[in-house]
């Protein structure tokens, strides 16, 4: 709980870096984790574009992976 993560999202093709901070945390069954998590860094024409996805094609269009170095 209150880690801060950098990761990815993954639209399609389009990896949108962010920041988020974890809410919440709970075992899922076979080693996996159910996180909740608030952003804290996301640019905002990112911030629109995830909005219209979602929208769209709704949560579970989305992909979550690690940011990598840089």
């Amino acid at each position: 709980m209150g880690a801060v993560l950098e990761m990815e999202l993954l639209l399609g093709a389009r990896p949108l870096p962010v920041m988020a901070r974890v809410t919440e945390c709970q075992p899922e069954g076979g080693g996996s984790h159910r996180v909740q998590a608030d952003f804290v860094a996301l640019a905002q024409v990112d911030r629109d574009t995830l909005a219209d996805v979602l929208q769209a094609m709704g949560a579970d269009a989305l992909s979550v992976r690690p940011a990598g170095p840089g």
